[in-house]
């Protein structure tokens, strides 16, 4: 029998990433056979809306659903699991389970209290169950059966759907990331639809598409389509709150003022109809240079790929080198995209990566009130494995990244006027200057620097002493004193002495450093 199941949606997942969110998918297994979702970027409560299916030979077994967070250079992260018997799903009313949300379990006991979210499913056993049926689910059902070929053959005899063309492009696209075991599926698949090209006995239907994946299709259809301009308005619509990012700890290669606004710099330097790139390839000796076009991945991230054959070197020879560029943040005045440079053919190529960070922000005021920009490029070596190379390596990348910025910087100097940034502190000098401040005067000053508690206590306890010399007799000298000298005759007469001094001496420091704040200001004019 056939069973199909649906992934719908996700909600409350725990934030397994430094940013605060997960990459989610989901990972189906019954039996041998294995399919997976796509996966949702930078979200909590991700949707998917993919169906698959699956042969069942034993109503004994378990649907396991195992929810995980993709990592680029690590393992993925476990969110969550969730087992379902498929002997439930068949014993229910009309074989039918869901829709329904689902408690998403930990791996071990001990951390059974942990809150791992919760997962929408629909699960059921089709009432056409003698063939396999591919509207909406048929793409999905033949990945989940790749490790039952046989399964596939026996299916194949059965009356098939055609598919139409955009489930086609579906399945090209969703096949070109899979192993050479998914391309011999992808070589059945074709058989197939080969096979039903032939017959003449069924009428086409179109396929059934979830909502979720029409909504991204067009999606990446529309941001192909835009221009930069309009790209540049929708990532600064969602890009308020994110922070300008860090240089990279490689170090800085460019730091410079330029005499152009920071949206027209960006567009310079990233635009796909740029005047900039094909110089910069013709100077650094490049070749075979393609830029992509700019595009949404997932409706949140711009992305674009750029690829070149770099020229060769006495080190090393001519390679294709990939780049990766992708904005983190573009919010009309300041724009950061990252570069990741990868280029494989080298020695050691598939360890690292070299990634380029371009900062924009703007800089300040000209005086005839035109903008600046301040351009900085710094640069890291990401190492996706340990190799003993390491040291070597990021000295070379170190210095051809060096050369490469120096050319890059000559030929941006060209195209647009740097700013000198001597001439604008001059500038900026002569502008506090020519504003005439009245300064205060000496008694305004004293009044500001000696009215304080210091002051006002030392002067009273001063009246208060000789206030009490006045009114007081002359005593007869007793102990060590002599006829000019009184020495205080108890602990508190001490106490109040030494505060006498430390007070008096406070007040001679403050008198003191007025008297050299003011001889010094005298000579200066």
């Amino acid at each position: 029998m056939k069973l199909s199941v649906r992934v719908i949606e996700a909600r409350n997942l725990p934030a397994m990433d430094l940013n605060g969110f997960s990459d989610p998918y989901v990972r189906l297994q019954l039996g041998k056979q294995k399919v997976r979702t796509k996966v949702v970027k930078k979200s909590l409560n991700p949707q998917w809306g993919e169906e698959f299916g699956f042969q069942v030979d034993n109503l004994n077994e378990e649907l396991l659903f195992s929810v995980l967070d993709e990592d680029k250079y690590t393992n993925d992260d476990f969110v969550g699991q969730l087992k379902i018997p498929v002997s439930r799903i068949f014993e229910s009313d009309d074989k039918w389970l869901g829709p329904a949300w689902h408690s998403l379990q930990p791996k071990n006991e001990r951390s059974k209290n942990k809150d791992c979210g919760e997962i929408l499913l629909t699960i059921y056993f089709p009432q056409n169950n003698s063939s396999l049926d591919l509207n909406g689910s048929g793409v999905h059902g033949l990945q989940g059966r790749k490790y039952a070929d046989e399964t596939i053959e026996s299916s194949s005899s059965g009356p098939l759907d055609p598919p139409s063309p955009l489930r086609v492009e579906e399945i090209a696209s969703s096949m070109e990331d899979k192993s050479c075991m998914q391309n011999s599926i992808a070589d059945r698949i074709a058989q197939i639809f080969n096979k039903h090209s032939d017959t003449d006995s069924l009428a086409s239907k179109p396929p059934e598409i979830s909502g979720p994946e029409v909504y991204e299709n067009k999606s990446e259809d529309k941001s192909s389509s835009d221009t930069f301009e309009e790209l540049m308005r929708k990532i600064e619509s969602r890009d308020q709150r994110n922070e300008i990012p860090n240089n990279l700890p490689g170090g800085v290669v460019l730091d410079q003022l330029y005499q152009i606004a920071p949206p027209d710099l960006n567009s310079l330097l990233f635009s796909p109809d740029s005047r900039f790139y094909k110089p910069l390839a013709d100077l650094q000796g490049s070749t075979e240079l393609q830029l992509g076009p700019w595009k949404f991945e997932n409706v949140e991230s711009l992305k674009r790929v750029v690829t070149y054959i770099k020229a060769a070197t006495k080190v090393i020879k001519a390679v294709k080198a990939t780049e990766e560029q992708m904005y983190l943040k573009a919010d009309g005045k300041v724009f950061a995209v990252l570069a990741s440079v990868s280029t494989p053919d080298v020695m050691y190529g598939s360890n690292f990566k070299v990634e380029v960070l371009y900062c924009i922000t703007p800089g300040p005021e000209l005086p005839p009130g035109e903008q600046s920009s301040h351009l900085i490029v710094s640069w890291r070596m990401n190492f996706l494995q340990g190799t003993m190379m390491k040291g070597i390596i990021e000295n070379g990348a170190r210095q051809g990244i060096k050369e490469s910025f120096e050319q890059y910087a000559s030929l941006l100097s060209e195209i647009i006027n740097p700013v000198d940034s001597k001439a604008l502190g001059s500038n900026k000098e002569q502008v506090l200057a020519s504003l005439h401040v009245k300064p205060p005067s000496d008694w305004k000053l004293a009044v500001q620097h000696f009215a304080n508690f210091t002051v006002v206590s030392s002067i009273c306890m001063g009246l208060y002493v000789l206030v009490h010399i006045w009114l007081a007799r002359p005593s007869a000298i007793q102990g060590l004193e002599l006829f000019w000298l009184d020495l205080p005759d108890s602990i508190s007469e001490f106490i109040v002495c030494s505060v006498m001094v430390l007070q008096g001496e406070r007040l001679m420091r403050m008198i003191l450093r007025f008297m050299q704040a003011r001889i010094k200001k005298g000579s200066i004019t």
